[in-house]
């Protein structure tokens, strides 16, 4: 069996809380011919105790302060704004050229 991070295992759909630290993350689980149950970890066997729901995890009581980020806006120079900014310019100069040329 698997031993969670919170030193449970499940077995026959009860489960069990292991007593004792383990340095495994496997265990070995024995019925017995007697009736009886053990919990290896490698040679020597563990206290346990069967529990009817998992241990509650202790939450944190402070609550992370939302900072709000500022979206990022691209320099002048950067290749996205010349495409779009500089070529608005630019067509409206050409337009300005083309319609002064025009009338002339």
């Amino acid at each position: 069996r698997t031993v969670r991070n919170d030193s449970t295992i499940a077995y026959k759909g009860k489960l069990y809380q292991i007593q004792q630290t383990t340095g495994r993350k496997k265990l070995i689980v024995q019925d017995r011919l007697d009736g009886s149950m053990w919990i290896m970890d490698g040679d020597k066997s563990l206290v346990y105790q069967e529990i009817t729901c998992r241990p509650i995890k202790a939450r944190e009581t402070a609550a992370k302060a939302f900072t709000l980020k500022k979206a990022y806006k691209p320099s002048m120079s950067h290749p996205w704004k010349r495409m779009g900014y500089f070529q608005k310019e630019k067509t409206e100069q050409t337009k300005r050229l083309y319609a002064t040329d025009s009338t002339a």
